[in-house]
């Protein structure tokens, strides 16, 4: 597979792109979390302290209360300094954490898990009600990790304490904390304390899950940034370059050929100039729609592009055509070409249909200039290939345009014709 292949090829570079862009991400969204966490100390305190007048309602002795309150304010203060770190440490030295994001947010999420659990311990166990806490962790490191797997695995070192926490009390190896309000020995009830573990564990699973397909889909994105331009959706300049010498090296091992077609829209400047460049922007997303069309796909799942096509630059196009000789690219390109000029000029007319009158471009088709070239035929490289079929690109459009030209049918400028 072409888009396999060249993963591999240049997995390295790839990743590290696509990494990069992930964790840019993650330094924005680190300081959006820093803020979120102060919103949250905000709740715990108020929630806090709504418990203690409660406490205080219900006739529970002062120092008992106080009991209570002593580990979960300390465990507060303890949220609060450390987040005050990071977020004085975000604004005012950048040299301390910007090379080292990864392991400041990997830091983060470990203390807030070891954090909810110690919370969760000494308000209740097994009865408290703090454990909706780590769907807000699972949250966290969907948001701020870029790795699929390490959210995984976050969210599985987070149940992993919680099942120790709550076995531990079960067993009587950590005593556990009895809270005003709550009946006795619930953290010795095997049923009781069954039924609340599995469904802690199955609805934090279910968010690791669903977040966790949700950051693929998210990291798939922005790998498609990386290597698609924007405007066409084709692939971009940087992925062509990747793919033709990827192609030309597989050539030569096997022995096969590859063709390139260069194509160029003809007058694209007149148009601009004639509808604006809105307009000229939806002719070259109409082109490449058609290229699109007209290239080679795998049948059987999941699919993958056999020939490549690609935006080289402005209202120039290059399609890689591997293991294609001569005969078949100039079929290729005379298909796409017929498809511009039968159905493009079409679409487009009425798209500029209120514009046609003003312009008087009524019945005005588009056209387009292709340049083949095939190695090894042409060339002995993807350099040489490229710059054949630029030769030929512009030899078309010196004939008078809306032509094909082919490599080694090109003739001296000076017995090309003048208009």
């Amino acid at each position: 597979m072409i888009i396999k292949r060249l993963a591999e090829t240049f997995k390295e570079e790839f990743v590290d792109q696509t990494e990069a862009e992930l964790i840019s991400q993650a330094e924005q969204r680190l300081l959006l979390v820093i803020k979120a966490r102060w919103f949250l100390i905000a709740l715990l305190f108020f929630y806090g302290s709504a418990s203690t007048i409660s406490y205080l309602a219900g006739n529970y002795p002062l120092a008992e209360i106080i009991q209570l309150n002593t580990w979960p304010t300390i465990i507060l203060l303890g949220v609060v300094a450390y987040n005050a770190f990071y977020h004085i440490a975000w604004h005012h030295y950048p040299w301390m954490w910007v090379s080292r994001i990864k392991h400041f947010i990997r830091i983060q999420l470990v203390l807030d898990a070891i954090i909810v659990t110690v919370l969760i311990h000494f308000t209740g166990g097994i009865a408290s009600w703090f454990w909706a806490l780590y769907l807000l962790l699972t949250l966290e490191f969907t948001y701020l990790i870029p790795s699929q797997w390490e959210v995984i695995f976050m969210g599985f070192l987070a149940v992993s304490i919680y099942s120790a926490l709550i076995f531990s009390e079960f067993l009587n190896i950590i005593k556990p904390v009895r809270m005003p309000f709550m009946v006795a020995n619930l953290n010795n009830n095997v049923a009781y304390v069954l039924i609340v573990w599995l469904w802690v564990c199955f609805i934090n699973g279910c968010a690791a899950v669903v977040t966790s397909y949700l950051h693929g889909k998210e990291k798939g994105e922005i790998k498609q940034k990386v290597i698609k331009d924007g405007l066409t959706n084709l692939y971009n300049r940087r992925f062509f370059n990747h793919s033709i010498n990827s192609e030309i090296e597989r050539a030569k091992r096997f022995k096969r050929t590859v063709s390139l077609l260069m194509i160029d829209l003809d007058n694209f400047k007149k148009y601009n100039d004639t509808f604006g460049h809105p307009q000229g922007d939806d002719l070259l997303r109409l082109v490449s729609k058609i290229l699109g069309e007209n290239l080679r796909r795998s049948v059987q799942e999941p699919t993958y592009d056999v020939d490549i096509a690609c935006r080289y630059g402005g209202e120039e196009f290059a399609i890689i055509l591997p293991e294609t000789g001569v005969i078949s690219s100039l079929k290729k390109a005379e298909q796409i070409k017929n498809e511009v000029q039968s159905s493009g000029a079409l679409i487009l007319a009425e798209k500029l249909r209120t514009q046609i009158e003003k312009t008087k471009m009524l019945g005005k088709g588009v056209t387009i200039s292709i340049g083949v070239a095939t190695y090894p035929t042409h060339a002995k490289d993807s350099q040489e290939l490229i710059e054949v079929a630029d030769k030929a690109l512009y030899q078309a459009k010196a004939l008078g345009k809306n032509k094909v030209s082919q490599a080694d049918q090109i003739i001296k400028p000076d017995k090309i014709p003048t208009n």
